[in-house]
């Protein structure tokens, strides 16, 4: 007997380790899936074989001009410097010329009428739409999976009107709806009167990705010495997340053992890289190129603290529990992040690390020297990791029983 199909669609590139997550717990549960997402544009994607990827020009010819204007700006934008006045009127034009609608239904839509089965997962809002349009080709289910309160990030006006929008219009033909916490949960059912469809799945490691590896990669590379201290960010390198701050702080840090390491690539790398060279801090603040899913945690284990500075600028960003926070806690490493409740929320709970004010680098430094300086604090935190990390797992067996119905 063969099982029933799947198809999962993603804007991603990078396949987020959600979706690779939710992807094995439903092929252990009998399903077989598909995911469709962009091209790649890194070596360090992954070569899962499930994923099928859309071509560069999946869009008909009415959407040619937009298609081609997008591609341009990300082009172009690793070459111009960040939030420049030329990148800035280049991304204008791009998304204002675009129906985000259409442009999507599109670029998926050649491909997604290949398929045929018994259920399609929309990962986040914009392939909600193909989603849908897919759905009611063959009958089959919608799950709407919003990673985050999209219609919320930092957009403008306009922007966040056309995905309000968006997102009314097709959230209620979804059969379930999945997201990451339980604001965000909350938000998604209070905005568009969701009573019982939407399920809370936090973006937690499976028990088998527990690492304990506690090796000196970054002290290796980077030349540090043994009883040096690492302070670790990993992720994309973006706006409004305080990292110019916290790239600054180091040059008011008063222990001489505590290291900065940014892993991970992104348009402010540059940005970050002169800062490092004006504050003359190349030997405080180390950069590390992005490594791949499978590889992350033996880094993460490396660090003795991870930072999470995120800056509340958006309802998106105030609501967020980011990948990082969980692959801190699955690496046993004590936390310091912005006051942002849902990761405080967890911190609190588990007593697995602390909030500090990260709008200022003075303020940064002080709470880093801090936590350095009571070394009966941070072992607190790394008893109450190991059990944390024992309890704050995927939830395989809950994310797999809201499809049951559906075969």
């Amino acid at each position: 007997m063969k099982p029933d199909m799947m198809v999962m669609l993603t804007t991603d590139s990078n396949i987020d380790r959600r979706i690779i997550q939710e992807a094995d717990s439903l092929e252990s549960a009998g399903w077989k899936v598909t995911i469709i997402a962009m091209p790649k544009t890194s070596k360090l994607f992954s070569n899962d074989e499930r994923i099928i990827r859309l071509p560069f020009y999946s869009a008909t010819e009415k959407n040619s001009v937009q298609l081609f204007l997008l591609c341009f700006y990300r082009w172009i934008s690793k070459y111009l410097p960040f939030k420049s006045a030329v990148e800035t009127l280049i991304r204008k034009i791009a998304w204002l010329t675009t129906d985000m609608e259409e442009f999507y239904l599109s670029v998926f839509r050649n491909v997604v009428d290949k398929y045929k089965p018994k259920v399609f997962v929309a990962h986040d809002l914009p392939t909600l739409p193909a989603a849908i349009y897919a759905a009611a080709k063959c009958n089959a289910k919608v799950v709407y999976d919003s990673h985050e309160l999209y219609a919320e990030q930092q957009f403008s006006d306009l922007e966040k009107r056309k995905w309000k929008q968006l997102e009314q219009k097709y959230i209620g033909h979804c059969n379930s709806i999945i997201t990451v916490n339980n604001l965000i949960a909350r938000e998604l059912e209070q905005r568009y009167n969701l009573h019982d469809k939407v399920y809370v799945i936090s973006n937690a490691l499976p028990p088998k990705n527990r690492v304990h590896i506690n090796s000196k990669i970054f002290h290796q590379k980077f030349g540090l010495e043994d009883h040096a201290k690492v302070v670790l960010f990993q992720g994309g390198l973006s706006l409004n997340r305080n990292l110019e701050k916290l790239v600054e702080s180091m040059a008011y840090v008063r222990n001489p053992l505590i290291n900065l390491v940014i892993l991970g690539n992104g348009p402010l790398k540059s940005l970050l890289q002169s800062i490092t060279i004006k504050h003359n801090l190349s030997k405080k603040v180390y950069f590390h190129q992005a490594v791949t899913q499978e590889e992350l945690l033996n880094y993460t284990s490396c660090a003795d603290l991870g930072v999470i500075p995120y800056q509340a600028t958006c309802l998106n960003n105030y609501y967020c529990t980011p990948n990082k926070l969980f692959e801190f806690i699955a690496a046993e490493i004590p936390i310091l992040s912005a006051k942002l409740p849902s990761i405080e929320n967890i911190l609190n709970e588990f007593q697995i690390g602390l909030t500090a004010d990260f709008a200022s680098s003075s303020q940064i430094s002080h709470a880093l020297d801090s936590l350095f300086e009571n070394e009966q604090i941070l072992k607190k935190y790394k008893n109450n990791l190991n059990k944390a990390s024992k309890e704050i797992v995927w939830e395989d067996k809950k994310f797999t029983s809201i499809f049951e119905g559906y075969k």
